[in-house]
């Protein structure tokens, strides 16, 4: 992945890592993360009443809405720590004091709440739900995922974003189903009890992050580090706050406009194909850090795009092939067949995750490059051409138009992220390789589509086909051409190459 120059002992382990070997490592958490959070809301619905069920994940969606502030200041410490050799302990302490300082204040929104709640005596909705227990451990969520967010973030710039995301995302997921498993069949416990469980999970795996970067007690967070952290943050928190934000958008469009089926259909087909995002994600994580050592090392980043835009859409391309061929089947066989009527809603959002592939590339680009403002530059307009365009579309198609809408915005975002690595990297290509994957991804969907019709509609069926598919479409690129095999064996190789 590096020259031999690159390989000496005063650089940082964020450009002589393998780039590779994180970006899979990363994708494998992040996809035992989606699968224990699916697990959970699976136990969830058994072992609770449903009401329960809604007033858990209204809490739950504060908490990550909460450390949205937390996450921004995350970015920062992950892309100066990225920078430089050494642990840059200055820098984490500058980002965990941001943290308890912003804690802070939103603990005195909580007070502020309890106190309302209790002196009005408010009783809409979940609000009549809520009681000083529920809003404390909800607070102690957002703290210790708040330092969750430091600690990941602090590991991952010290070179280790694999590692950092297994601890980080797959950990504490686990962590929530296992004590959420242990709280509600031996002691019948409620939604403050799995709050407080989630908030253990936060911390034990926030400790443990620590126990392996081990940033140093003896330095305090700087003036200079907190203003660096700072100068970064300024971009990096408003752009996590306008992601929360956009993808939440549809699912408050389809909920006031259309009606709480459509919203199902939505969050159902959203479940059945975020799998796919997870290698993209990883890809996203490890370029940031890469990118952010070999830039303030002066080295080449140019390659580096072009090589993760070749592999950001590797497992897209076929999910939306396979999703296109047996959706109607995996949905009535996972949810019902009241879910057939989702088919459109889960081709659509299969599409989008083709572009978010790319989109948290370039994001994990310009935030190594030190470009954030870039992100929130092309982040703004997506919002903007999605709060325009959904609302129009969904008057006129009905809800399906929020699903187009959201393919437009990201087309959007994406064709601002092309003009901006253009004007950075004076001239940037789409590499061929992504041609190559859309055509054979058509080719795999014009050869198997005569087949369909007559197969047995059945949940087994339709999971042989996505495996078949996939064998398909990777045998259709290793036959192709020459670059496309040394493309997808020298990430096989690099992936499992710990050398």
């Amino acid at each position: 992945m590096t020259s031999s120059d690159e390989t000496e002992s005063a650089l940082p382990k964020s450009v002589t890592m393998n780039l590779w070997r994180e970006a899979f490592t990363a994708s494998a958490s992040q996809l035992v993360a989606i699968l224990t959070t699916f697990l959970l809301a699976i136990l969830l619905t058994q072992m609770l009443p449903s009401d329960h069920v809604g007033v858990y994940y209204f809490l739950y969606a504060a908490v990550l809405l909460f450390t949205q502030i937390s996450n921004g200041i995350g970015h920062a410490v992950r892309k100066r720590v990225s920078e430089n050799e050494g642990k840059q302990s200055a820098y984490f302490w500058a980002g965990a004091t941001g943290v308890v300082l912003y804690t802070l204040a939103v603990g005195a929104l909580a007070v502020g709440l309890g106190w309302l709640i209790e002196t009005i005596g408010i009783s809409h909705g979940v609000l009549g739900y809520l009681s000083p227990l529920l809003i404390s451990v909800t607070f102690l969520s957002i703290l210790t995922r708040g330092f969750l967010e430091i600690s990941e973030m602090y590991l991952s710039g010290l070179g280790h974003p694999g590692r950092s995301n297994w601890l980080g995302a797959a950990l504490p997921s686990t962590l929530i189903v296992l004590f959420s498993g242990a709280v509600l069949y031996w002691s019948n416990g409620g939604v403050a009890e799995l709050l407080s469980m989630t908030a253990a999970s936060y911390l034990i795996c926030a400790l443990a992050l620590l126990l392996i970067a081990r940033p140093s007690l003896s330095t305090p967070p700087t003036s200079s580090a907190m203003r660096s952290i700072l100068k970064f943050a300024r971009w990096s928190i408003p752009n996590s706050l306008l992601n929360d934000f956009y993808h939440r958008f549809d699912t408050l469009v389809l909920g006031l406009l259309v009606g709480a089926v459509s919203v199902g259909y939505y969050d159902a087909s959203v479940r059945m194909v975020t799998f796919g995002f997870a290698l993209s994600w990883g890809i996203g994580a490890a370029t940031s850090v890469n990118v952010s050592g070999r830039h303030a090392q002066g080295l080449p980043v140019a390659p580096i795009l072009r090589d993760v835009i070749e592999a950001a859409a590797l497992v897209t391309f076929p999910l939306v092939v396979g999703v296109s061929l047996v959706g109607e089947t995996l949905l009535t066989g996972f949810y019902g067949a009241e879910y057939a009527f989702a088919y459109y809603y889960l081709i659509g959002l299969a599409g989008q995750q083709v572009l978010q592939g790319y989109r948290v590339t370039f994001e994990g680009f310009f935030e190594g490059m030190n470009l954030p403002r870039r992100n929130v530059r092309a982040s703004l307009i997506a919002v903007g051409v999605n709060i325009c365009t959904a609302i129009p579309l969904v008057l006129w198609l009905g809800g399906i138009g929020v699903v187009i809408s959201t393919l437009i915005a990201d087309f959007a975002r994406l064709f601002v992220f092309k003009h901006q690595a253009d004007s950075q990297l004076e001239t940037f290509a789409i590499p061929r390789l992504v041609g190559v994957q859309v055509l054979a991804a058509l080719a795999v969907f014009v050869v198997l589509y005569p087949l369909i019709g007559s197969l047995t509609p059945t949940l087994p069926m339709g999971l042989a086909i996505i495996a078949l598919v996939f064998v398909l479409y990777f045998g259709a690129l290793a036959v192709v051409s020459s670059k496309v095999r040394r493309v997808l064996l020298g990430i096989l190789t690099r992936a499992t190459s710990w050398g």
